[in-house]
């Protein structure tokens, strides 16, 4: 009896604290990364990144027996345009319904990007050649203003708004503290940082320490690798 409840707890503790998360880096505009992320009902897709990666989105999709109908959501981090730029195919192939921070809907729906505001001569050249906020116009299901309870669409998480990096920023914290921040934090030859490109940096630290006060376990960066709580500086 004894060794069949221990059994039941190790599989209950294992059920409440995985997460199956696919990550799928993309080449658009260097390099950021997307994430298949499995739900009670199915799956959700965090970030899209930009029309060139459609296919290679799609290809992943295929290897990991995920059906477009399957993907009932998607979330945006943000709303620059190597996050948000193919949203309008991947909405169309999945049907998914999708969720942002309210003040980046008008812009994806007219087909503007949020401005990136570079912080460095070398962000600021890479920002003139890659910089381009004309996208495909999609439509965005769901907004939110400081905090969604992201239970009610079948997803056991919370997100909130979390500006500094941009004004639509978001931190999308699920309950057994799988975490995914966006661009607020880049993981660089310079370590763990807020990166380049920004645009108030006060707030972008304010807001990382927000998060940081959560019980998070691995933390999922758009560009670079994964993380913990220990690895934050600020």
């Amino acid at each position: 009896m004894k060794n069949v409840l221990i059994f039941l707890f190790l599989t209950l503790t294992f059920t409440v604290y995985s997460q199956n998360v696919i990550t799928v880096p993309s080449g658009y505009k260097g390099h950021v990364n997307v994430f298949f992320v499995e739900t009670a009902n199915g799956w959700i897709l965090i970030d899209v990144a930009g029309e060139s990666d459609f296919e290679n989105i799609k290809a992943v999709m295929k290897e990991n027996d995920i059906e477009p109908g399957n993907v009932h959501n998607i979330i945006l981090t943000h709303g620059h345009s190597d996050h948000v730029g193919g949203l309008n195919l991947l909405r169309e192939y999945t049907g998914a319904k999708v969720i942002s921070h309210e003040s980046i809907k008008e812009g994806i729906e007219k087909g503007v990007a949020s401005d990136a505001t570079p912080r460095t001569i070398f962000a600021s050249i890479l920002n003139l050649f890659f910089g381009s906020l004309e996208i495909t116009p999609a439509k965005v299901d769901i907004t939110f203003k400081d905090e969604i309870d992201l239970t009610v669409y079948g997803i056991d998480a919370k997100a909130i708004h979390s500006p500094g990096h941009s004004k639509g920023s978001i931190t999308i914290m699920f309950n057994n503290g799988v975490t995914f921040i966006g661009d607020q934090l880049r993981d660089g030859k310079k370590g763990l940082n807020i990166g380049m490109i920004y645009d108030d940096e006060e707030l972008a630290i304010r807001s990382i320490k927000v998060f940081k006060k959560s019980n998070l376990t691995d933390i999922y960066l758009s560009h670079g690798t994964k993380i913990t709580k220990d690895q934050i500086i600020y």
